[in-house]
């Protein structure tokens, strides 16, 4: 529901009792740069095919962002965010 206010989708539909949990933990430093690596070797290898191979090109595109998205982080900060959402069932 692109577009929607969040009371208008879900909570419009939902006549039940509901909860969600958010649990955030920051990334450490060395987790980050791990991750960092590991994304730019993947970029590397799409990059290499992206010539012959379409889907590539779009993949190493992506790689690209969240690779400069995960850079970012080690200055900024760096978050995994979990979410669990239930409701009762009639």
């Amino acid at each position: 529901m692109a577009g929607s206010r969040f009371d208008d989708g879900l909570l419009g539909s939902w006549s039940g009792a509901f909860g969600w949990v958010v649990i955030a933990e920051p990334v450490l430093p060395g987790e980050l740069r791990g991750l960092a690596e590991d994304l730019g070797v993947g970029k590397r290898v799409a990059e290499a095919s992206a010539d012959r191979f379409p889907e590539r090109a779009v993949q190493a595109r992506r790689l690209k962002e969240r690779h400069a998205e995960l850079q970012r982080g080690g200055s900024a900060g760096f978050w995994r965010i979990r979410v669990w959402q239930a409701g009762l069932t009639r």
